[in-house]
């Protein structure tokens, strides 16, 4: 599900608040009771996300020794750093805050080995479905792509006195995570002129469940101040995982070979934590802008992974173990 492009049309979204709130005072007189505030009713907020995806489990193919037991380099794609956003709105009413949060990163990665000796062999699909003349390979290319989109609703609680703050917070998650991996195999570096075989794997995440965690910050001096995050989320998630073959023929995609799906519910874990830096502008008034930057990690547990063919009658679950995602944000914060 392309969470995406059903938000664009009604987000303005998300939920937590700078903790050390100027509150109409000056940087170096914040440490009163969060209760106090007369004005910072609500706070928007939107992040430029730079994570990394890690994973394991996107090898592809074996160049070396071609044989009964083939050895040699194991080719893999490695998924590097790209581009997320998160955005979101909240509402404090005293001591309290609720809000709404979207997150959306999308990564895509490709990888490719050739060898005009044929010493390729393929480690995605069976023999039950190579193409004739394609046991060993001159070509082998895999691209990776990952599409995540989680919604929180959530609520919070303000501890703020002596210049240092506590947020306990709680709600409810969305959480859509699209995979795919499509292989390309072929025993002629140039695919126009000879016949391949395209294997196509996807695996795609509907979950819900809860989310938790603490929030702290501290005055640093002047208009600085540290922040840290530590949390986690309790889901139950639909899996839908399907593989496919296509043949190639002179460059041409033609019939679709075989293809399966396979549907599991499962219960799945993640572990949540962020450190940075922030700046409060000490704006007079009823606005107050402050600018943070930090790194975070974001770490799945129990995730199914693709499936993969024994033979034409029976499959097995590729093991991916854990998936993270980790890297830099920048974050704009207004209360008003």
């Amino acid at each position: 599900m392309k969470l995406r492009h059903i938000l664009s049309i009604c987000i303005s979204l998300l939920t937590t608040t700078p903790l050390l709130a100027d509150n109409g005072t000056s940087c170096d007189a914040r440490c009163d009771t969060c209760c106090d505030c007369c004005c910072a009713d609500w706070n928007f907020y939107a992040d430029w996300l730079y994570w990394r995806t890690k994973r394991s489990g996107l090898d592809y193919a074996i160049e070396g020794e071609i044989g009964t037991n083939p050895t040699g380099k194991l080719e893999c794609v490695d998924p590097g750093y790209d581009s997320g956003v998160r955005i979101g709105l909240n509402k404090r009413c005293g001591c309290w805050d609720y809000g709404l949060r979207w997150t959306s990163y999308y990564n895509s990665e490709s990888d490719k080995t050739t060898c005009p000796d044929h010493d390729i062999v393929r480690v995605r699909g069976s023999n039950e479905y190579v193409s004739a003349g394609l046991t060993t390979l001159a070509l082998a290319k895999s691209k990776y792509k990952i599409d995540l989109d989680i919604i929180d609703f959530g609520v919070g609680y303000l501890y703020q006195c002596d210049c240092y703050a506590i947020r306990p917070y709680a709600g409810f998650e969305l959480a859509y995570i699209d995979q795919s991996i499509d292989s390309v195999f072929a025993n002629e570096l140039d695919i126009s002129s000879s016949g391949a075989d395209l294997v196509r794997e996807d695996v795609d995440m509907d979950a819900y469940g809860l989310y938790f965690g603490i929030q702290g910050a501290w005055d640093i001096c002047w208009c600085f101040y540290g922040f840290a995050d530590l949390g986690g989320a309790i889901l139950l998630g639909d899996f839908d995982s399907k593989w496919s073959v296509h043949k190639f023929d002179n460059g041409f995609k033609g019939d679709l070979a075989t293809k399966t799906k396979k549907s599991r519910c499962l219960s799945i874990t993640r572990c949540d934590a962020a450190l940075g830096l922030g700046y409060d502008f000490c704006t007079c008034g009823c606005l107050d802008l402050s600018v943070e930057v930090g790194y975070e990690i974001h770490k799945w547990h129990d995730m199914p992974d693709f499936i993969q063919p024994y033979d034409k009658n029976e499959f097995f679950n590729r093991n991916m173990s854990n998936l993270s995602f980790d890297g830099l944000f920048v974050r704009l914060n207004a209360q008003f």
